[in-house]
């Protein structure tokens, strides 16, 4: 009977140790399944992250207890000795599937309980920045922040001080004849690269 308060296996088996076992840990297997249940029916939408957390850590615990039911319960059918094949074969394939569903159960646990702790260490985080930004900059900030301007600055500096060396300035005004620099030409002293006929008759 799964309801009874002294469980015993419905088959014999020569591992009188996990026989114990399992019916102790069938006992404390149910007790945990039905804490969980409760549990269950009390969180909702509108629970606080501590019960949530709290909720989790308790839980993994009712489900380790149930694992070990399982286990138990797998060692005596492993020495099983009054079952046929094909029923010691159903028995162990009940057990194999309960203990993967518990499993999957602890491992989606571990994992909402890990994204709950990585979202606080966010929230922790965010929080220091807001309160560096509301207490005011750090000499080291403003020391870093002077030198990134700084290297804007002179970045700026080298890209204008590039353009005016491309740039041809006439002295005077008038018509540009043969122009034979090139794009990206670097201009060499002494050789004419354009010409430029005068538009004033006192040039």
């Amino acid at each position: 009977n799964a309801e009874t308060s002294e469980p015993s296996l419905t088959f014999s088996t020569f591992d009188s140790q996990s026989k114990i076992d399992a019916q102790t840990g069938r006992v404390s297997a149910g007790a945990a399944l039905t804490a969980w249940q409760n549990d269950a029916g009390l969180l909702n939408a509108a629970s606080s992250q501590s019960v949530v957390v709290t909720a989790i850590a308790s839980d993994l615990g009712r489900l380790q207890t149930v694992r070990d039911f399982l286990t138990s319960a797998g060692t005596a059918l492993n020495a099983a000795s009054n079952l046929d094949a094909t029923t010691l074969a159903a028995y162990k394939a009940d057990v194999a599937a309960a203990v993967a569903e518990v499993n999957t159960a602890i491992k989606n646990l571990n994992t909402a309980s890990q994204t709950i702790a990585s979202q606080n260490l966010t929230v922790t985080q965010l929080k220091a920045q807001l309160d560096l930004k509301k207490a005011g900059s750090t000499p080291q900030d403003i020391a870093a922040q002077q030198a990134q301007v700084a290297n804007a600055e002179a970045a700026v500096e080298s890209i204008q001080a590039k353009m005016r060396n491309s740039q041809i300035v006439a002295p005077i005004g008038g018509v540009v004849t043969p122009f034979d620099a090139k794009t990206g030409q670097i201009a060499a002293s002494g050789v004419a690269l354009v010409s430029i006929i005068s538009d004033s008759a006192f040039e």
